[in-house]
């Protein structure tokens, strides 16, 4: 939706999809790139206007992981993607517009196959 509440702010990025681990051991600390067999395939995502603040997918996670046949329209928003799966594979990922295509600032190394960025 246009002007969403809390995704507006381009200083304070906000997932619209978000996976995040928490040890059980401290709960409410996430834990980046540990989650294993995560898929996002097929959906697209239209961020909308007055949303500087929107990413779609923040995806940080390990093997068996990976984004496939997703289209990203993020115009006006801050990114399309950060953090991407390691040691797997994304394939077919279309990003239009945004401040940042792909933030991959995650660690174990990733592939992407068929990436365009507009």
């Amino acid at each position: 939706k246009d002007s969403s509440a809390g995704f507006g702010n381009a200083a304070k990025e906000k997932p619209v999809l978000h996976f995040l681990n928490v040890d059980p051991s401290e709960p409410g600390a996430p834990q980046d790139a540990c989650a294993f067999g995560l898929v996002v395939r097929g959906i697209d995502f239209v961020l909308g206007k007055g949303n500087a603040g929107a990413v779609a997918i923040q995806m940080p996670s390990a093997q068996y992981s990976g984004i496939e046949d997703v289209h990203i329209d993020a115009t006006g928003a801050y990114a399309g993607i950060h953090g991407l799966p390691a040691r797997g594979g994304s394939a077919n990922i279309e990003v239009v517009g945004g401040r940042y295509g792909i933030i991959a600032d995650n660690f174990g190394g990733m592939a992407l196959t068929g990436l365009r960025l507009r």
